[in-house]
């Protein structure tokens, strides 16, 4: 099955590399070693808005994905803090301007954890963020994240996702369809399918990597990737595919 010429896949620049690669050199290798157009990052303010402006000029990539900032103590997300509300509208400002900057229109907004949210705080931010996002052009993506990757977040099912999404039904708020962490959920490869399947039109990006390691899809694991890329093709899905996986060796000689 030749899945690079029949979907699009973002590099993930952020997993991907070592922490010390410097930008240029991350842009490089996925432009010109790996032949791919497209990346995503989580957080890409850990670079200046000019260090992307040079990088981008000598490497073209599209940037499709990044996330709302962490909070001021290293919190994951903002959105859902009852306590942090003007917190969390100023680092969607700073999100905004890197969107701008960098041509992106998915912004994975990222909640917080559960101790200090409030699901009504979560819904009301969500509808200002749209509201800002909307006439930019810019989707807004929600993600469950598993407890071994985050503990506490507060989206911590898909289906508490997936209610959130449908119960706002704004045209610009999607579902972030990670299968790593609905496998790690406890999730079967059939139940991951499915679920594709059945929510296809709430997806706004997908993003994969081998569970339980987060490592390479190719690898062996818990995940049958040979279906579940089976069904992203049947249902004729054009969106960004996010490799977001810790590669085996950093020297990347095998991928």
């Amino acid at each position: 099955m030749n899945l690079h010429s029949r979907l699009r896949f973002a590099c993930n620049i952020g997993m991907m590399f070592s922490p010390k690669t410097l930008l240029r050199d991350r842009l490089k290798t996925v432009l010109q070693d790996w032949s791919c157009k497209d990346v995503e990052v989580a957080f890409p303010y850990i670079w200046s808005l000019a260090e992307w402006e040079d990088a981008l000029k000598e490497y073209p990539v599209r940037v499709t994905l990044i996330n709302t900032p962490l909070g001021p103590n290293g919190e994951p997300g903002l959105a859902a803090n009852a306590n942090m509300r003007e917190d969390f509208k100023k680092s969607l400002d700073l999100a905004l301007k890197y969107c701008k900057a960098l041509n992106c229109t998915n912004l994975h907004v990222m909640s917080g954890c559960s101790d200090t949210a409030s699901r009504d705080v979560f819904l009301s931010q969500l509808k200002y963020c749209s509201e800002l996002t909307k006439p930019r052009g810019i989707n807004i993506l929600l993600e469950a994240i598993n407890p071994s990757t985050i503990q506490n977040y507060f989206l911590d099912s898909f289906q508490k996702k997936l209610d959130i999404v449908r119960e706002l039904n704004l045209p610009n708020v999607f579902v972030q369809f990670d299968v790593f962490h609905l496998s790690m959920f406890g999730h079967t490869s059939k139940d991951i399918i499915n679920f594709f399947r059945d929510n296809f039109k709430t997806i706004g990006h997908v993003q994969v990597a081998q569970a339980p390691k987060r490592n390479e899809p190719n690898l062996k694991g818990n995940i049958d990737y040979k279906s579940v890329f089976s069904v992203i093709l049947e249902t004729k899905y054009a969106k960004c595919i996010g490799l977001e996986f810790k590669p085996s060796s950093f020297d990347h000689s095998h991928l």
